[in-house]
């Protein structure tokens, strides 16, 4: 592995190898210290092929199309290492859906999905690697030290995978607002690491873009809609290592995002939102949400009904709730979808900061099947 990528990984990988070992470091025998360096020299050889290629494609800034690629473990040179694999995906069928959130320090919360063909990687676990970069920058020369990543992140997951759907990863990043190039590298974990050193790797490589909006800035203004297909209570503490695989995971309540927002009669139309920066009177926000629901028809749209406003203000709120602790006032509203016809509709939400006078309006798109 080049010295690059030595620095890059050695945060992730120390926190692994310390998250895998109980003992400390002076009570541990030789073997144990054996153990410890053979897991983090697998772990290096396992990330070096997605961070080359990553390099590769941030090198080339060209279109964020899905790519896969093969990466030789045996050729020393990065620019020669790394060939387009021919043939076997479809570029449409990968995508990357997220949401945003306001986040500590000043940052975006982003809770995303990255999806792909099952069939692209071996069934199992796969490895990722995440680099988030100012829109446009080139990766740093090998010998730099430092990087300009908003944020970087490298883990295993066992892809979510349903009959006739495609494989979904669900994981977060958080950095400052502005626009951002994002570099997805997939590649399955080998089976047997000490055998498979040599052996050709292959990478999926994925560059989507983001722009993180600015929640920090005073004005009114909402994080994203989530389009929920199903909200779960948990029971019991959630250890830290599970909640970085739940990124929807808030307090002792899951959100399931849906993948399509398509839903049928039988279900319910849930959304989950936050509101940033209500005006206060005497300490307190005064809001109003509306939601209105039109169907989308090749006429132009109709009106179809609207749910009772939610007022969120001294009287609604808890005694004890800060919006200056807090950050944010929640918004959400679940609908039985058994009096909607088929068809597609669109959801309106308005929210309305009655202490500064001013409304912002959010959209949903969604889908009711027949049958």
């Amino acid at each position: 592995m080049k010295s690059r990528d030595r620095q890059v990984l050695t945060g992730v990988v120390c926190a692994l190898v310390v998250a895998s070992l109980a003992l400390p470091v002076s009570a541990q025998s030789k073997d144990e210290k054996k153990r410890q360096k053979e897991l983090q020299e697998a772990l290096q050889r396992e990330a070096r092929p997605v961070l080359v290629v990553t390099d590769q494609v941030q090198r080339q800034q060209g279109p964020g199309d899905a790519q896969l690629f093969v990466m030789n473990p045996k050729e020393n040179d990065p620019t020669k290492a790394v060939t387009a694999s021919p043939g076997g995906l479809d570029a449409k069928a990968v995508a990357f859906r997220h949401d945003m959130m306001k986040a500590a320090d000043g940052k975006v919360y982003v809770p995303y999905t990255l999806e792909f063909p099952a069939d692209v990687m071996a069934s199992g676990p796969v490895s990722v690697y995440v680099r988030v970069v100012p829109k446009g920058e080139l990766p740093p020369p090998p010998d730099k030290k430092d990087s300009r990543f908003a944020f970087e992140d490298f883990y295993t997951v066992e892809p979510r995978i349903a009959a006739g759907q495609p494989a979904r990863i669900t994981r977060a990043f958080a950095a400052p607002p502005g626009e951002y190039d994002l570099y997805f590298g997939v590649r399955a974990r080998p089976s047997d690491p000490k055998k498979a050193k040599d052996e050709p790797v292959r990478v999926l490589a994925f560059k989507p873009s983001a722009t993180l909006s600015n929640f920090w800035n005073g004005e009114l203004t909402t994080s994203t809609i989530v389009v929920t297909s199903k909200v779960e209570t948990i029971q019991g503490q959630v250890p830290p290592e599970s909640q970085r695989e739940r990124p929807y995971l808030f307090g002792q309540t899951e959100f399931v995002p849906s993948p399509d927002n398509k839903f049928k009669k039988t279900d319910e139309l849930s959304v989950v939102f936050q509101i940033y920066n209500p005006a206060l009177d005497a300490g307190k926000p005064n809001v109003q949400i509306d939601y209105s629901f039109h169907a989308r028809q090749a006429e132009g749209e109709k009106y179809f009904n609207k749910t009772n406003a939610q007022q969120l203000n001294g009287q609604t709120l808890p005694p004890n709730f800060d919006v200056a602790v807090t950050q944010m006032l929640p918004g959400g509203q679940s609908v039985p979808l058994g009096s909607f016809p088929p068809g597609d509709y669109r959801m309106e939400i308005k929210v309305t900061d009655n202490v500064a006078k001013k409304t912002i309006t959010r959209d949903v798109l969604f889908s009711v099947l027949g049958g």
